[in-house]
């Protein structure tokens, strides 16, 4: 899984693997101005979470659409900010699918 969030709320998301998979499972591993994300949420017990949009391709060529808005929750970055958790939840709350991610430089 190669995943790069920016730091102006966009985010680029590609299965790595051979095989055919797609990175948040359902839309578009393509790059779009419309792949974005946010952490817009703290618990008082300090749980981050936030949402990101995923976003499918047009039917015969038409443009880009997000399709809907996954939630990203128990965000975690390590203090060295060189790895990041988070489990995501789907369309109509479908999930969690866990993600760990190491920054490779």
């Amino acid at each position: 899984m190669d995943v790069t969030f920016s730091a102006d709320g966009g985010y680029s998301a590609r299965c790595s693997k051979a095989e055919c998979c797609l990175a948040f499972y359902y839309g578009t591993d393509d790059n779009s101005p419309l792949k974005t994300y946010a952490t817009d949420t703290v618990s008082l017990s300090k749980e981050v979470s936030g949402y990101i949009d995923i976003v499918f391709n047009g039917h015969d060529g038409d443009d880009d659409y997000v399709g809907w808005t996954g939630m990203l929750k128990k965000i975690e970055v390590s203090v060295d900010e060189n790895r990041v958790r988070f489990d995501f939840y789907g369309h109509k709350g479908h999930g969690p699918v866990h993600f760990d991610l190491t920054r490779v430089q």
